[in-house]
């Protein structure tokens, strides 16, 4: 399951999670978002390890600027409760799997 994250759940569910968790900062009128999605949910079919997030920057800017999110779709990567590194990627299923995996 993707969670939606809001001002609420993301400490609990991104910041303060054992797995490692990859968040996607997008809108809803983003076409690379729409295209990235389903590479999401591909990605979640594989590693069943992992935690993934989205966070709408159209409803929530203060985490988009809290996180320095200027372009969508970007993505973010937890571990052990850090951040590891944040990166726009929009094409392949294949470059999301390296992105985590690092």
């Amino acid at each position: 399951m993707i969670v939606e994250l809001n001002n609420d759940n993301f400490n609990s569910v991104a910041l303060n999670n054992e797995k490692t968790v990859l968040i996607e900062f997008y809108t809803e009128w983003c076409p690379y978002c729409k295209k990235v999605y389903p590479f999401l949910l591909e990605l979640l079919k594989k590693k069943s390890d992992i935690v993934i997030g989205r966070v709408n920057t159209d409803l929530y800017e203060d985490l988009a600027e809290t996180y320095q999110i200027d372009i969508v779709p970007t993505f973010m990567v937890i571990k052990n409760k850090s951040i590891i590194d944040k990166k726009v990627i929009y094409n392949k299923l294949e470059e999301l799997e390296s992105f985590i995996n690092k």
